[in-house]
């Protein structure tokens, strides 16, 4: 059972997204080449790869392949902004402070709050893990 917190978070986030990021871009699209997000996956290598989709100052979209990364146990992440993640392919493991560990699979989704510390504990060894991963960036004052 997901905790309702997390639910409304991701609810909200989505609906944010599409009024914030998507309706704006209809217009612009015209003759915009179409990209499927599985197509021309990176080889395996030591780190995994992060592809920029979309950088504005307040939203970052990126596709991250991972072929059995993980974050070092000493150097967890802690964002200055909220992090969204769709985990699109492969599985993986996902440690939140306070919450503890997680399995995701396909169709998982994670609302991750600025300042909460947490890292990868694995992912797929045998395929690409692939990762849709949305930053909700604050932008610099004037």
């Amino acid at each position: 059972m997901r905790p309702s917190w997390l639910v409304t978070h991701t609810t909200t986030l989505a609906i944010r997204l599409a009024t914030s990021i998507i309706r704006p871009l209809r217009s612009k699209i015209g003759d915009a080449p179409l990209t499927n997000l599985f197509d021309n996956l990176p080889d395996r290598a030591e780190n995994e790869s992060v592809e920029a989709l979309l950088a504005r100052p307040d939203v970052r979209i990126e596709r991250i392949v991972s072929y059995g990364h993980t974050t070092p146990a000493d150097s967890p992440y802690d964002q200055d902004h909220d992090e969204w993640v769709l985990l699109l392919r492969g599985s993986a493991g996902l440690w939140l402070d306070g919450a503890g560990e997680r399995d995701l699979r396909p169709g998982d989704t994670v609302l991750i709050p600025a300042h909460c510390i947490h890292r990868v504990t694995r992912t797929a060894a045998n395929e690409p893990t692939i990762w849709l991963a949305i930053h909700f960036c604050r932008p610099e004052s004037p």
